[in-house]
């Protein structure tokens, strides 16, 4: 009788063990890589350079932050808006926070190769460091798209403001 109880308990701890894994699991996977920002974009690889953050014309997401690969040259403000392979993370306002396109209204990730772009609905955004003044130095870290996909991007990325925002 004592061995059925044992092993009662066992199977007992090792179904909650499971539970807790899988809920370690979805924490883990909306977390977002303290690495620098790189991966692949149109199955090439692909690593952050210099960003900006500029006004959108997009009218839930009225800041835009522009991820250029590393290595395009110029003033990042100056920086032509459709320039080679980049990241486009459309935020609602430029607060600190995390967020799910999915589910976050105005917030996007996305990535271009010239004036072709795809968005992922899936994505996570994270801002650490929001500045409004022109000049100020905005940090956060973005994912888009899936390991097993032949897009995917996830790390921290720096962005010079090149405005003012309210």
């Amino acid at each position: 009788m004592s061995t059925l109880v044992t092993s009662s308990r066992l199977l007992a701890l090792a179904a909650g063990a499971a539970l807790l894994s899988q809920g370690c699991s979805a924490d883990q996977s909306n977390s977002i890589s303290d690495a620098w920002m790189q991966g692949t974009i149109k199955g090439q690889a692909w690593t952050a350079g210099p960003g900006v953050v500029k006004s959108s014309t997009e009218p839930n997401s009225p800041v835009v932050v522009r991820i250029f690969e590393q290595g395009t040259p110029g003033d990042p403000c100056s920086i032509d808006r459709t320039t080679g392979r980049r990241v486009e993370i459309g935020l609602a306002a430029m607060l600190t926070g995390k967020y799910q396109p999915a589910t976050d209204v105005g917030y996007y990730v996305e990535t271009w190769d010239g004036t072709t772009g795809e968005r992922d609905a899936y994505a996570a955004v994270e801002i650490i460091n929001a500045p409004k003044n022109k000049g100020g130095n905005f940090i956060g870290k973005a994912r888009f798209g899936s390991a097993g996909t032949q897009d995917f991007v996830e790390g921290q990325f720096n962005a010079v403001v090149c405005e003012d925002f309210p």
